[in-house]
């Protein structure tokens, strides 16, 4: 995102969460692309943030995942304090996920990652978008 758009972005993540009850005092970009991906504390959420050019990607993602999940396949999960949808704020869409953190398993084995991505493109293989 372009620097003002992505400080807009960052600023709308924390406020969303706030609204929906969640304690959200800071965010921290972990991703910067075409859609912005922060962690905001103290609720310890992933938010994803799209802007206009990509708000029509925001229902998809949340569609596959709960389908995946359905599937038994190894996806992250929208957060369950939210609910399944997409909020608009400030003309940015916005979802919050189930944040993992990667130190959390630090003794996952190469051969476990890679039998975890079959399991994840098999359940995509099955899905039909």
């Amino acid at each position: 995102m372009e620097a003002s758009e992505l400080r807009r972005a960052v600023a709308a993540a924390p406020s969303t969460a706030s609204e929906l009850g969640l304690k959200a005092d800071a965010a921290l970009v972990l991703h910067d692309s075409n859609r912005v991906a922060l962690r905001v504390m103290p609720c310890d959420m992933l938010v994803r943030v799209a802007g206009p050019a990509h708000a029509r990607v925001a229902p998809l993602e949340i569609e596959i995942a709960q389908r995946l999940a359905e599937l038994e396949a190894p996806v992250a999960a929208v957060a369950p304090r939210v609910g399944h949808r997409v909020y608009e704020r400030d003309g940015f869409w916005i979802t919050l996920w189930t944040y993992y953190d990667s130190v959390a398993s630090p003794g996952l084995q190469p051969a476990d990652y890679a039998a975890a991505l079959n399991r994840l493109h098999a359940g995509l293989r099955n899905l039909d978008v």
